[in-house]
């Protein structure tokens, strides 16, 4: 594989890894993984050959699960009190009775180091959408994973969703992601993981009723108000 192919593809997984763990953030031990586990990143990335030679040595796997990852704009500044949600951007119980999403993460004025239709050394370009925060969530469920050696899924998960911060006057309860906060919770052993709730089932009888209930999903669009739906 060619220096300049092999970076550029490091780049990318950089950025994060989708893989297919349900429990939306797992780790696996240092082995092989034979292009498994690499969900869309392997069809979108590169070859099942060129994965697998680059997961090999990777000891640590964050899965990213895109229903559970929100995103809002934060206008490119870290500064969180100017941040505001993305138009259009949904929240609400899922079809499996899950409120969703667990949390918030940049979704707009991502950068990634190369441009996709004019590949150059030091450009970058602009990248925005849900995919976008799903891997910067799954960058630092790698980073806290690696940086805790015992630190499993649903602890992570509640760090997470525990120290993260609201965004004032948004309706969705999801909190932006803050790393820092999460990580010395951690540290700190603050993490007290709820138990688990069973999920009421929903059952739809009329489909148009049901399109209008009020514990339906919901999205925020600024052009024509907000509305209810599934």
């Amino acid at each position: 594989m060619e220096q300049a192919e092999k970076m550029e593809y490091s780049n990318h997984i950089k950025y994060g890894m989708a893989c297919t763990r349900s429990s939306g953030i797992s780790k696996k031990p240092k082995q092989k993984q034979h292009g498994s586990g690499t969900g869309s990143s392997r069809k979108k990335w590169g070859s099942r050959d060129l994965c697998k030679r680059e997961y090999e040595n990777s000891e640590y796997v964050a899965a990213s699960r895109l229903s559970g990852r929100g995103g809002y704009n934060d206008r490119g500044l870290a500064e969180r009190h100017i941040h505001e949600p993305f138009p259009d951007e949904p929240y609400g119980r899922n079809a499996e009775g899950h409120y969703r999403p667990d949390v918030l993460a940049p979704r707009v004025y991502l950068t990634v180091p190369f441009c996709a239709s004019n590949k150059k050394a030091d450009v970058v370009s602009y990248y925005e959408g849900t995919s976008g925060a799903a891997t910067l969530v799954t960058g630092v469920a790698a980073y806290l994973m690696s940086t805790f050696q015992g630190l499993d899924a649903t602890t992570l998960r509640t760090a997470l969703t525990t120290y993260g911060d609201r965004i004032h006057g948004y309706d969705n309860l999801a909190p932006r992601v803050n790393v820092a906060k999460a990580k010395n919770a951690i540290e700190l052993g603050q993490i007290t993981n709820p138990p688990q709730e069973a999920l009421r089932s929903l059952r739809i009888g009329h489909t148009p009723i049901a399109l209008h209930s009020h514990n339906g999903f919901r999205c925020q669009r600024t052009s024509i108000g907000r509305f209810d739906g599934v």
